[in-house]
């Protein structure tokens, strides 16, 4: 399968350079059909380029604050700074690992952020999932980490309803389109987070919604987590679990993609 999914990526690169390669898969097909063996080779490489390369996945990280928001103090530095770096690890070691996949942070070092910015960006991305960064000071003797999404109202949010694609939708409905789906998402991260050996590092405090200013907005399914740090080099322990608890999302995306074809 590996072997497919190399030659697929030059057979992808190619064919954007050299219309000739698309013609070949043509002729392919022409001479023998897809009952050939060279038809079902192409076949195959056919599509996982469409699988791999038409749709790629997309995720949004964004880092609690900017350099207007220094946000909480830990130790002697502040959150923003922890939170880029805890994310900039986790969209490295993403991206390394899943070709398909790509990891976009909504800020680097010195950028400033307006109100719903984030949310703007995602929605116009039509980004696949979207989770946000928060660290603070731990007091106790072991750190927490907590997973939220956004619930405007617990009992009305989750009613049905039918809207017009061409109707504005209120910025604080957006996440009603996703819920189901986030919902489903969310206890997959509180799954990876709640087991062995993660909680020995951690105690994962289960899924919340909340009416959280950070994920107001945002139509895909959309996460914060909140985790307590000893130290302020304690927001490397949280990178392996998260890259975890996303790549189990980044297969559930890969299966509707899948089951749409």
């Amino acid at each position: 399968m590996s072997l497919i999914f190399s030659i697929s990526i030059v057979i992808a690169s190619l064919s954007l350079q050299k219309p000739f390669i698309m013609q070949l898969i043509g002729r392919s097909f022409n001479q023998g059909g897809w009952q050939s063996r060279r038809g079902r080779i192409f076949l195959i490489l056919f599509f996982t380029h469409s699988l791999c390369f038409a749709a790629p996945i997309t995720l949004m990280l964004d880092p609690a604050g900017d350099v207007n928001h220094a946000l909480r103090e830990i130790d002697d530095v502040y959150e923003r700074g922890l939170t880029l770096k805890c994310a900039e690890a986790i969209q490295k070691k993403l991206e390394r690992e899943n070709p398909d996949t790509r990891v976009i942070l909504t800020r680097l070092p010195g950028d400033s952020l307006e109100p719903l910015q984030n949310a703007n960006f995602a929605n116009r991305l039509a980004v696949d999932c979207y989770l946000t960064i928060h660290f603070y000071k731990e007091t106790e003797a072991k750190p927490h980490c907590y997973v939220y999404y956004y619930l405007n109202n617990a009992i009305t949010d989750g009613w049905k309803t039918t809207t017009d694609e061409f109707v504005f939708i209120p910025y604080d409905q957006a996440h009603k389109k996703n819920l189901i789906t986030t919902k489903i998402w969310g206890n997959l991260m509180i799954d990876v987070l709640s087991k062995m050996p993660y909680t020995q590092q951690f105690d994962c405090k289960g899924l919340l919604g909340v009416p959280h200013k950070a994920l107001v907005g945002i139509q895909a399914p959309a996460f914060c987590v909140e985790a307590s740090l000893k130290t302020k080099d304690d927001w490397q322990v949280y990178v392996e679990p998260l890259v975890h608890s996303l790549l189990t999302i980044i297969e559930e995306i890969r299966k509707s993609y899948y089951a749409s074809w």
